[in-house]
């Protein structure tokens, strides 16, 4: 994952409501669910919720597919993995910032 993409990802994780419907979204599957199930799930306006859609979306955390009348969202898997591996390699011992020593 690139910067550019990281620095999208965790922008848009950056909002209660955007956050909540990736959670809602974790157990949909593949599938997904339509938008007007993820605004009443959430209990938000579908103008609303239609703007954090597009955010999750723009930093390809969710994809999108037209089902007759509804548009599904999913989750975009390799992209959350990407992301989770990126946060896992901050934490490595080798890539950890130098420690400052408190003189007292």
């Amino acid at each position: 994952m690139d910067q550019t993409n990281a620095v999208a990802c965790f922008s848009a994780l950056a909002h209660g409501h955007r956050l909540a419907v990736v959670e809602l979204l974790k157990d949909a599957g593949v599938d997904g669910l339509p938008a007007g199930v993820i605004a009443q799930s959430l209990k938000v306006a579908p103008s609303t919720l239609s703007a954090h859609l597009s955010q999750l979306e723009r930093a390809k955390i969710l994809v999108s597919q037209r089902r007759h009348r509804n548009v599904y969202y999913a989750l975009n898997r390799s992209e959350l993995i990407a992301l989770s591996n990126l946060i896992a390699g901050l934490g490595t011992e080798e890539d950890a910032a130098p420690r400052l020593k408190t003189v007292v």
